[in-house]
């Protein structure tokens, strides 16, 4: 409705006619002034409206001024003054001119310009002046009837407004209503979905805890029986470990599950873990502190499965001062003879509500001594001196006596009488339609209800305060609310918050100090009394929130149904309780500040994520972050590292496993997006201590020969180095001629570290400790320190390198004729990649002749082996290079090389010749050296012969090879290579057990004392072996990672070549993508071989899940089609990077 407010005011004279021109106002102080609101109305104004006068009427101004108008008239007292504003002059100036209309500090609405009639036109100042001159003068002409038309039309403007207020606040109040409908749905579909998670994991927890709750009586009993059994045949020694292995599993499952025994003895006492049977005086142990436990506790996670009933120490307790007989000697220890007039004994317990033990000293010093759980606390025993009991003859003074064997009257009394005032105020409520009860609804929620009517002998159907009905048993009732009959469900949630507002803890501390001090228990009704002064329901309720809800001051002795009483805790246990609470919530906001700042960093942008460094810059940052680290990659510590990062998880919303705290630590920027968490795992050391590096920048300063007297020199010969285009340290290069009798003969130069590192200095034990150097597509972590490898071990181009050369003379069917093991100088001609060894090899250049001879030789060596027996691994082997492994799509190269190459073939042979060559001189010599052989399998190769020459043969002929054996006295065949011997020599740089060799071959060259025995070689070779094998391990797990990385960057419709190597299952065949050197599985079409070349297409490439799916491509005359199967059955494949034997 608008309401039009004018600031014009109006004083009329009581003549009938309106000055025009009045003279300047001047109020007089006498005068009254009422201020009348004039409303517009939607009804049309009398069509003849005289002017009146407004003059005294005390009933006209009562009536006007409850009605609300749109323009402030104000009414002068009885003063003949004429009285007339500004902005009258302003209206009523010249009423044949047009006025503008005034909107100034004017609401309007496009419904009240708009007449019944349709004009639109509003009533000015003068139509209202004009109608109430009308009035005005009906009064004074006591016109009844104009008088009553006037004041019914004005009541009726008056009663449409009430009418429009009243559907206003009807229409706002709905709109209010509907507001908080809407909030509260919205809330209580959050809540529930909150809820029903944390109910879903509190299910699973509750479970588990339930299950293994179940099987501990099952473990006691195993422990039982093992300290009970007592060995003494072979057949029962049998059983014995039969039972001692079964009983080992099971404990192990239970460890598995997360379940950890409490720690007791010699730890405080804890009366959360803890229940203390027995204390005991002790000097050993201070006082508190858990001394021997009798039954062991558990633990699942957070939740406590079981206490531990322990024995606790009392501290020291006072000396003891012997009584001394007045001849001076010791006193007679009191029999029954020696009974003396009954004497007053301490009764020294804090709970004897409970069957306590107790020892009983006959005689006059006697005293009685009860042990209680720590953990209760009961009714203090009315009197604290009670009469001395004399000695039973039938038991010694010693005798251990149960709390009803006692005779005493003064006693049983006492100890009875808190008994039975427990149970006094326990009573047994009987449940009946129309109480108001709260229950248990699942582990996490309470609510209260009103009960119906009974579902069948023991449950109840009740009606929650959203008047749902459910049934429930009469365990899940925690509380009926006393006082109540008949109660209306739709008045619960105003009783709630009613209790829920006089909820004050600070209450329950002045009530715990009170009753702990006149040591008395207490029951809901009467703690509801003692704070609020009444036993109402809404207050009795409210008392029992206090006391379930309280986990500090009270502890519940004992229940009946839903009624129970509580009793004070100790003072002591109080302080920890708070102790412990006030620390859990300093760590729970540490918690969530550190939460805070995990979504923080999740939410920014890659580039702008806080370095790794600036989580180590605060310690309690740096311990939940190695704490999640650990956890990554299974490597926790203990426990409690692993408790923080499950509890971090969880606080992220995050399942509790190792995935979640590694994509967790890759979305705040800690790891790089292609983490290798296997390089992790493994613990193999990526960086060198500041000695080490230390010592070798002193060995490249000293630059001493030890063997340059004995070197021959070789730079006269051009010497081809040849490996892989980012190899960083190079160990071996080659050099061949042919002699005037038509033989050939190679050098194999083999960089010399022994002459840099001596055995058993600083370098040498790193070395031996690190066992090999590790090569990944992203980088390459050298045994020795990198400057001292690069620089003064590995050979180099056009430099003068140390060597150790071993020569060759070959027959011309390829097998060894002469040898020559010696130090050298070589100076290395050319540095040659593969690619490019392969290359000139086939440009066939008359300037590269020795290039040509050693490509002969290792084809005379092929042939001879060959005929020895070796069989041919060949294959296809992946090489990937990655640049800027920490950026999230870094730079991937991969190449493909195949070991049947020329330049390959080349060097592989010449590597096996060395090898063969050190083993023959070793065994001629007798020196120990790490002899290398591989039985050959008795299988018949040729059975393979129907199988296509390369992968696949090589596929089929692999699975068949046995394992590698070691010899360290003498050299033994490798079948495989078909050679007599063979010993791994020509990367010591890179492999400790080749560095191995060249000591003991050195040391016999220069005739010194070999600094290793066979013995020794072997011992340290399991270590050295072991830490290969990781290495190895670690490089093909990386490089498969690259490789499905590789895969999945491929555009989805990239078609790749694949060789069938064999069927595994029906028409699930082993595949070797040829463009990739990768081995995988995939279904293919029926009528397809092994051996057929087909086509794939990458379905889908995990490489942090190590999954890969293929489908074939089947060409069709009107294209190509995807009809093989998918991998997604077995997603996780095995596939095999093949790895060169030297």
């Amino acid at each position: 409705m608008a309401v039009a407010a004018a600031t014009t005011t109006t004083i009329f004279r009581r003549t009938p006619t309106v000055n025009l021109n009045p003279p300047p106002i001047r109020l007089n102080p006498t005068s009254k002034i009422s201020c009348l609101s004039l409303q517009r109305s939607r009804q049309p104004w009398p069509t003849q409206v005289p002017l009146l006068s407004c003059s005294s009427s005390t009933t006209l101004y009562n009536k006007l001024s409850r009605l609300s108008f749109g323009f402030i008239l104000c009414s002068v007292s009885s003063h003949d003054e004429t009285l007339v504003t500004e902005d009258e002059k302003d209206v009523v100036a010249d009423e044949s001119q047009p006025q503008p209309e005034d909107t100034e500090g004017t609401i309007t609405d496009d419904d009240d310009l708009v007449e019944d009639n349709g004009t639109g036109l509003e009533e000015s100042p003068i139509t209202i002046l004009a109608f109430l001159q009308s009035y005005k003068e009906a009064l004074a002409d006591n016109n009844e009837s104009r008088i009553s038309e006037i004041e019914t039309y004005l009541k009726s403007i008056e009663d449409e407004k009430l009418v429009l207020e009243r559907k206003l606040a009807t229409l706002s109040d709905e709109l209010s209503s509907a507001k908080d409908r809407v909030l509260r749905i919205s809330a209580d579909f959050d809540n529930f979905r909150k809820r029903t998670e944390r109910e879903r994991v509190s299910l699973v927890a509750n479970a588990q805890g339930e299950v293994v709750e179940n099987l501990l009586p099952v473990l006691d009993n195993f422990e039982r029986a093992k300290a009970a059994i007592k060995v003494e045949t072979e057949k029962e020694e049998k059983l014995n470990n039969s039972y001692q292995s079964i009983y080992k599993q099971f404990v192990e499952i239970l460890g598995s599950l997360g379940v950890v025994p409490v720690e007791t003895t010699g730890q405080p006492f804890d009366p959360l873990l803890h229940e203390a049977i027995m204390r005991e005086e002790s000097t050993e142990f201070e006082e508190g502190v858990v001394i021997q436990e009798f039954r062991k506790g558990f633990r699942i996670g957070e939740r406590l499965l079981r206490p531990s009933m322990v024995k606790v120490s009392a501290g020291p307790g006072p000396e003891n001062t012997e009584p001394v007989s007045p001849s001076g000697s010791e006193a007679q220890a009191p029999g029954p003879d020696s009974f003396q007039e009954p004497q007053d004994v301490e009764l020294k317990t804090q709970n004897p509500l409970q069957p306590l033990l107790f020892l009983c000293h006959g005689g006059p010093n006697s005293e009685l001594s009860f042990t209680y759980p720590l953990h209760l606390t009961a009714v203090a025993p009315a009197v604290n001196r009670l009469p001395a009991v004399p000695p039973n003859p039938s038991f010694s003074p010693l005798t251990l006596l149960s709390f009803s064997d006692l005779q005493a009257d003064a006693v049983q009394s006492v100890l009875t009488s808190n008994k039975e005032l427990v149970d006094d105020k326990l009573r047994k409520q009987v449940l009946q339609k129309g109480l108001l009860l709260e229950f248990r609804k699942d582990s996490e929620r309470l609510l209260l209800a009103v009960a119906q009517k009974p579902d069948g002998r023991r449950n109840w159907i009740v009606s929650d305060q959203n008047g749902v009905a459910t049934s429930i048993k009469p365990q899940q009732i925690t509380y009926i609310v006393p006082g109540v009959d008949n109660f209306n469900t739709t008045e619960i949630s105003e009783f709630n918050q009613r209790a829920h507002n006089n909820l004050d803890p600070t209450l329950l501390e002045f009530a715990w100090l009170e009753l702990l001090e006149a040591n008395k228990s207490v029951t809901v009704e009467e703690l509801a009394e003692m704070i609020f002064g009444s036993v109402e329901p809404v207050e009795s309720y409210c008392a029992h929130l206090l006391l379930s809800r309280d986990e500090i001051y009270f502890t519940r002795l004992d229940s009946k149904g839903s009624c129970s009483v509580y009793g004070p805790r100790p003072t002591v246990q109080v302080e920890e309780i708070k102790r412990r609470l006030l620390a859990k919530e300093a760590a729970d906001k540490e918690l969530e500040e550190f939460v805070q700042l995990l979504k923080s960093a999740k939410t920014m942008p890659l580039r702008g994520k806080p370095s790794k460094c600036s989580w180590k810059a605060e310690d309690k940052t740096w311990h939940k972050i190695e704490s999640l680290e650990a956890f990554a990659i299974d490597a926790c510590k203990d426990e409690v590292q692993k408790n923080t990062a499950g509890t971090i998880l969880k606080a992220m919303g995050l399942a509790k496993v190792a995935d979640s705290a590694v994509n967790l630590l890759i979305d705040i920027g800690y790891f790089p997006v292609h983490v290798n968490l296997d390089l992790m795992k493994s613990n193999i050391r990526t960086n060198y201590p500041d000695h080490i590096l230390s010592a070798a920048e002193s060995l490249l300063q000293e630059s001493h020969d030890p063997d340059k007297d004995d070197r021959i020199d070789l730079t006269h010969l051009k010497v081809y180095a040849i490996d892989v285009d980012e190899a960083d340290e190079l160990d071996d290069a080659l050099s061949a001629t042919k002699l005037q009798d038509g033989r050939i003969k190679v050098w194999i130069h083999v960089a010399d570290p022994a002459s840099f590192v001596k055995p058993g200095s600083m370098i040498d034990r790193e070395a031996l400790q690190r066992g090999t150097s590790v090569f990944l597509p992203t980088a390459t972590y050298p045994m020795f320190p990198e400057k001292l490898a690069m620089q003064g071990m590995s050979l180099k181009q056009g430099t003068n390198c140390r060597a150790v050369t071993v020569s060759v003379i070959l027959h011309s069917d390829g097998s060894i004729a002469e040898y020559s093991v010696n130090n050298s100088i070589i100076k290395p001609s050319y540095m040659l990649t593969y690619e490019s060894a392969s290359e000139l090899l086939n440009l066939n250049l008359e300037e590269e002749l020795e290039l040509r001879i050693l490509a002969e030789a290792a084809s005379l060596r092929l042939q001879w082996r060959r005929g020895q027996g070796a069989i041919e691994t060949g294959s296809l082997e992946p090489r990937i290079k990655v640049e800027n492994p920490d950026e999230p799509e870094p730079s991937i190269r991969l190449y493909v090389e195949d070991q049947t190459d020329p330049a390959m073939r080349l060097v592989s042979e010449m590597m096996i010749l060395c090898g063969e060559a050190i083993a023959t001189f070793g065994s001629a010599n007798k020196i120990p050296l790490p002899y290398r052989g591989q039985p050959q399998s008795k299988i018949d190769t040729s059975a393979f012969n129907h199988l296509p020459e390369g992968p696949v043969r090589s596929s089929a002929i692999v699975k068949l090879m046995r394992a590698a054996e070691m010899d360290y006295r003498k050299a033994i065949r490798h079948g495989i290579l078909g050679i007599p011997g063979y010993v791994q020599f020509t990367s010591p740089i890179r492999r400790y057990m080749d560095l191995l060799a060249h000591y003991q071959v050195k040391a016999f060259l220069k005739g010194d004392v070999l600094p290793f025995t066979s013995g020794q070689l072997e011992g340290m070779a399991a270590s050295v072996n072991m830490n290969a094998r990781i290495a190895k391990k670690l490089f093909s797990s990386s490089l498969r990672y690259w490789i499905l990385e590789y895969l999945k960057r491929q555009p989805k419709q990239r078609k790749f070549r694949a060789l069938i190597l064999k069927f595994l299952k029906d028409r699930n065949a082993s595949l070797l993508l040829l463009e990739v050197g990768f081995q995988a599985s995939a279904w293919v079409s029926i009528g397809s071989h092994v051996g057929d070349e087909v086509e794939v297409r990458v379905e889908e490439a995990h490489p942090r899940d190590d999954i890969i799916s293929l489908k074939e491509v089947v060409q069709l005359a009107g294209g190509s089609t995807d009809m093989g199967k998918s991998n997604s059955q077995t997603p996780k494949i095995s596939g095999r990077i093949p790895s060169r034997i030297f």
